[in-house]
């Protein structure tokens, strides 16, 4: 929990801060959300790839 006191993190940042694998905090999360311990939300949906950027990066790789 102290992780979460700045902000909120992915599971798997916090499976990285704790050097555990992600399946165990994943679970341990899931406990904890079951329980009302911890709150939790889906992550904001992205508008998508600039199709602009990814057309230059083709670009790019293509005169590789």
């Amino acid at each position: 929990m102290n992780l979460l006191e700045e902000g909120p993190l992915s599971v798997y940042e916090c499976a990285a801060h704790l050097g555990l694998p992600y399946c165990v905090v994943r679970l341990l999360v899931a406990g904890l959300a079951a329980s009302g311990t911890l709150l939790t939300r889906d992550p904001p949906r992205a508008d998508g790839p600039d199709i602009e950027i990814l057309e230059l990066v083709l670009s790019g790789l293509r005169a590789l």
